[in-house]
This record gives structure tokens, sequence and C-alpha cells, in this order.
């Protein structure tokens, strides 16, 4: 795998957009936040061995909730 080199701005960025993006709903259901508020979706479902993936990638990038959990 290839290293990327970004800048602190640029890792900022990625970390905001990472950090609100992949949510799990109350059934356990993982996926890609659609909508704003209280009109939430799971546009883009993901498998359940992914949430270890991103939960391991917002460790490495400082995020400390990891995924979130939403009410939809």
């Amino acid at each position: 795998m290839k290293e990327l080199k970004l800048t602190e701005d640029e890792l900022e960025a990625i970390k905001i957009a990472l950090s609100e993006l992949v949510v799990q709903d109350r059934t356990g259901q993982l996926g890609i936040m659609h909508g704003a508020n209280r009109f939430v979706s799971l546009h883009i479902c993901l498998k359940k061995q992914h949430r270890t993936i991103f939960n391991s990638a917002y460790r490495k990038l400082g995020i400390s909730n990891g995924v979130k959990v939403v009410n939809v």
C-alpha cells in the first residue's frame, strides 16, 4: 500500500467528514448517512465487519467517538 502525506488542514477535513459519515442504526445496520437532523436514512448499507475497519481507522486518525449510533 502506498503511503499518503497529508497537510494538517487536509487531515482535519477528513477527520470531520469521517466522524459524521458512517453510522449504525438502532437495529445494528451499518451505513453511510444521508440527510440531516431528523430526516436521516442509511443511504449505502455496509457489512458488519466494516465497523471494525472504520473504528480502527478512526483510532489511527484520533477520532475518539468511533462509529455513531443514530436513531433511524
